[in-house]
């Protein structure tokens, strides 16, 4: 995801004296438009599924209602023992941590990447372009 958003800091850009630094964001990059969605759908769909009270959805929504139908005596009707019981909950909670690992890393990487784009666009950060140029390469039997 963060790779989509690299390449809308503009590489033509002059930092000096006179220049508009900032005149670009009058018009949103390209990548910006998909980044700021997959964003919120990402984080919006992993919200859902660490939190959601349904248990067809959330992971430890399904966790607790596994953990109260054990501690009742009675086993949903997919789970043969306890012990396969037990393991359903902590695969629940493994996904759950999982998926809140993600979502964390996901703000982190935005946070920094954000940070990186601010200090280049304000010119305290020389924006350099690690892309090879593109070079024509005749075919090979030419």
């Amino acid at each position: 995801m963060v790779g989509v958003f690299i390449n809308t800091v503009p590489l033509a850009v002059e930092v000096d004296e006179t220049a508009d630094v900032l005149g670009w964001l009058k018009e949103p990059p390209g990548p910006t438009v998909p980044l700021i969605w997959l964003t919120i759908v990402t984080m919006s769909a992993g919200w859902e599924k660490l939190f959601s009270p349904e248990a067809k959805l959330g992971f430890l929504a399904h966790a607790k209602v596994i953990e109260g139908q054990v501690a009742s005596g009675a086993l949903p009707a997919a789970i043969k023992t306890v012990a396969d019981a037990r393991r359903m909950i902590f695969n629940d909670y493994l996904d759950a941590a999982v998926a809140a690992f993600f979502m964390v890393s996901v703000v982190v990487i935005l946070a920094a990447s954000l940070q990186e784009w601010v200090a280049c666009l304000r010119g305290t950060k020389p924006v350099i372009s690690s892309e090879v140029p593109f070079e024509v390469v005749p075919a090979a039997g030419d």
